[in-house]
């Protein structure tokens, strides 16, 4: 609830990177799930608002080095406006 909560207050300063910290913490979650349960393949569902285009771009790379994740598909409801998007990597 933390990360939310800090993001959402900063983010009229730091606009979308506030939800850099955010979408981290997703990333590192999944990252850890994957680990844990390497039989399984998986999904990630977001949208471009709060961190998880970001968390699913760090997803798409780690799952294309790790050997033992299966990374199946990765779809984002886009929520805002394009420029206003966190992402990692440019466009």
């Amino acid at each position: 609830l933390w990360p939310g909560t800090k993001a959402f207050l900063l983010s009229p300063f730091m606009k979308s990177s506030a939800w850099r910290w955010v979408g981290d913490l997703k990333f590192q979650s999944f990252r850890s799930y994957s680990q844990i349960y390497p039989e399984y393949d998986y999904v990630f569902i977001g949208d471009n608002g709060q961190g998880d285009l970001y968390a699913s771009e760090l997803m798409e790379a780690y799952a294309l080095e790790s050997e033992d994740c299966d990374l199946r598909a990765v779809y984002i409801h886009q929520v805002q406006r394009r420029e206003n998007e966190l992402r990692k990597m440019t466009q």
